[in-house]
């Protein structure tokens, strides 16, 4: 894939996706999304929370065959935007890491 499609890739709804994958022959789709937002400030410091899941579909049935999720993690920071950003990261090394896990057993 070229980084024009890459690009375009990332800034499609699912069905988009599993469109792209067909076109490319794939077999299985692997999507992933976090959302991360600003939750409060409390005596200068920062708070954010972010959740994030990855899905696994087939691409010829469009069907979700599996999927991880990480709910609502907060964290805190003196910035408020990397207190955005440290939820989001969180939320990345998590489903990251459960990720490995399932390959790993083939649960995923």
């Amino acid at each position: 894939a070229s980084i024009g499609e890459i690009k375009r890739a990332l800034a499609s709804s699912a069905e988009d996706l599993i469109q792209t994958a067909r076109l490319k022959r794939a077999g299985l789709l692997l999507v992933g999304k976090v959302k991360a937002s600003f939750s409060g400030e409390e005596d200068g410091f920062f708070y954010a929370q972010a959740s994030g899941r990855l899905r696994l579909y087939n691409v010829v049935s469009g069907r979700i065959l599996s999927e991880l999720t990480v709910p609502g993690l907060k964290a805190g920071h003196i910035s408020r935007g990397k207190a955005v950003n440290k939820a989001a990261n969180q939320v990345r090394q998590r489903l990251k890491r459960k990720l490995v896990t399932a390959l790993q057993g083939s649960s995923f």
